[in-house]
């Protein structure tokens, strides 16, 4: 598992596998890895996919009116922090709620 914390000045909400995510500011949302580098590119040497996706490669320039790069869009995907996380089950948790199936032979 993985856990997002967004430290841009906006929430973001994205979608993966049917499942939607909000990041909002300043807090960490867990999800797996796949979805992780679905959504903001976790893994990946190149984030152009990633950046296409959110539409965060280009912006429309009204002075020149045209498309152009948008350089901002790298800068929103790197407040994105992602460090890796661990289930580890309590030494006191046992399998009690399951019933005995055995017993009832």
């Amino acid at each position: 598992m993985i856990f997002v914390k967004n430290t841009n000045d906006f929430d973001h909400v994205d979608r993966y596998n049917g499942v939607d995510y909000l990041f909002p500011v300043g807090e960490e949302v867990m999800v797996d890895e796949a979805a992780a580098a679905h959504m903001l590119g976790y893994g990946k040497a190149d984030k152009s996919e990633t950046m296409n996706r959110l539409g965060w490669s280009f912006k429309y320039d009204e002075e020149a009116k045209k498309v152009v790069p948008d350089l901002s869009g790298v800068d929103k995907l790197k407040n994105f922090i992602f460090s890796q996380g661990t289930f580890v089950r309590k030494a006191d948790e046992t399998n009690d709620a399951q019933p005995d199936l055995l017993a009832q032979e």
